[in-house]
């Protein structure tokens, strides 16, 4: 860097790594099972601890730096105490039924690359503090995302690069139609019609404003 000043640009890319659940199996068939385990992770640990290339917390499912899109969908836990959304996924859990008698457990399946198993590991230390029992099943790369398409998981390491810069391109993920795409089967009928509706508006402001609100539904 010193011998070759300027040479070096550093520019963010639109990505996205998420949990992907099977929406179609317990324990994350049921909302309050799903809402505390994404309330118990840490993101800014996970991002600027475990990870450490720059990445930032996910609070949404849309990146960044999508052009025209103002990233207005955010999960609502956002701004509470690390704390406080301990306390909360604890509650839903034994809303749920889960506790000292019947502790939630699942499986956690990646891919076994070094960076996502160090991650997997924080995320096993994570649920364990709201009393969540994970077993880490690795696998490679290939085999992790055929398990996917066979909704053959609990809950996944999963990723998405944006191969253009449009916000569908990322929610097209959860769409009902997407199919192997959507390797959790979520579906939900007002999210699938706000986003076949942005296809035929014309009017860009309005479009986005559709998608932000079809995001918030899918958060």
């Amino acid at each position: 860097l010193s011998n070759l000043p300027g040479y070096l640009h550093i520019s963010p890319y639109n990505a996205i790594n998420y949990i992907q659940f099977n929406f179609t199996k317990p324990p994350f068939n049921d909302l309050r099972v799903r809402q505390a385990v994404s309330l118990a992770i840490d993101r800014e640990i996970i991002a600027h601890r475990v990870m450490r290339a720059g990445e930032q917390p996910a609070y949404a499912m849309v990146p960044p730096y999508i052009p025209g899109y103002p990233g207005k969908a955010q999960l609502r836990f956002k701004s509470m105490p690390m704390a406080e959304r301990i306390a909360k996924a604890k509650a839903l859990l034994a809303e749920a039924g889960y506790g000292a008698g019947r502790r939630l457990s699942f499986e956690y399946s990646f891919s076994g690359q070094s960076d996502v198993r160090l991650v997997a590991v924080a995320l096993q230390s994570m649920w364990r503090g709201i009393g969540a029992d994970v077993d880490l099943t690795p696998a490679d790369a290939q085999v992790h995302y055929n398990m996917l398409r066979r909704q053959q998981f609990q809950a996944a390491w999963a990723g998405w690069y944006a191969d253009y810069l449009d916000a569908k391109d990322v929610l097209f993920l959860a769409q009902t139609s997407s199919k192997d795409m959507n390797s959790g089967l979520y579906s939900n009928p007002k999210f699938d019609a706000m986003v076949s509706q942005s296809d035929y508006i014309r009017d860009p402001a309005q479009r986005v404003a559709v998608l932000e609100q079809a995001e918030q539904i899918m958060l």
